[in-house]
């Protein structure tokens, strides 16, 4: 994606976050208000993220895995659900606006990943590093790449992911589990 794109991304989400704060209401943006040298690919249908974080602690992310809208009106709402809908923090108050910094995930496509064993599992986690969304019985949950910062090793990553998910930490072993794959194109405010 352009930097000028990214740039204007950022720029939207901070606005749709410090509209609903201040005033409760959502961002309204026709296509018609982008920015013609900024509509690249802001038009696709790509599952977005928006992650924040305050003093360089998780302070929120929610996003979609498959875009079911256009990529600005996803970075609009999942920036406002980060912000005030994320079940793991209070929402965010007028206070905190200056401390918080923005991060946005552009998904490429999910990749079903057919795995023959936890070993291979283990392996092409280590050498791809990839997203994975991991789903049984009805559960599932997902870790962006960046999450590799963080959890060092594919065990620490897949127990770390099956909790989130609800389920035993060491579930992922289990031959019916299903995974997809995906990396992104992620970008921050400087």
């Amino acid at each position: 994606m352009e930097k000028q794109s990214k740039k204007f991304l950022l720029s939207l989400a901070r606005k749709a976050i410090e509209e609903y704060c201040l005033y409760g209401t959502r961002l309204a943006l026709q296509e018609a208000d982008i920015p013609f040298q900024a509509n690249d690919n802001l038009l696709a249908k790509q599952g977005v993220f928006v992650t924040i974080t305050k003093h360089h602690e998780l302070r929120g992310c929610v996003g979609d895995l498959v875009g079911r809208q256009s990529i600005y009106q996803e970075v609009i709402d999942n920036a406002i659900n980060a912000g005030f809908s994320d079940y793991r923090f209070s929402k965010l108050q007028p206070n905190e606006l200056p401390e918080i910094k923005l991060e946005i995930s552009v998904l490429s496509p999910l990749k079903i990943t057919k795995i023959t064993s936890p070993e291979k599992l283990v392996q092409l986690l280590e050498n791809q590093k990839p997203g994975l969304y991991l789903e049984f019985n009805n559960a599932g949950a997902t870790f962006l790449p960046q999450v590799w910062k963080d959890l060092k090793t594919p065990l620490d990553f897949l127990s770390q992911l099956c909790i989130k998910a609800g389920l035993k930490e060491d579930d992922w072993k289990n031959p019916k589990m299903n995974f997809w794959t995906y990396i992104v194109d992620s970008f921050e405010e400087s």
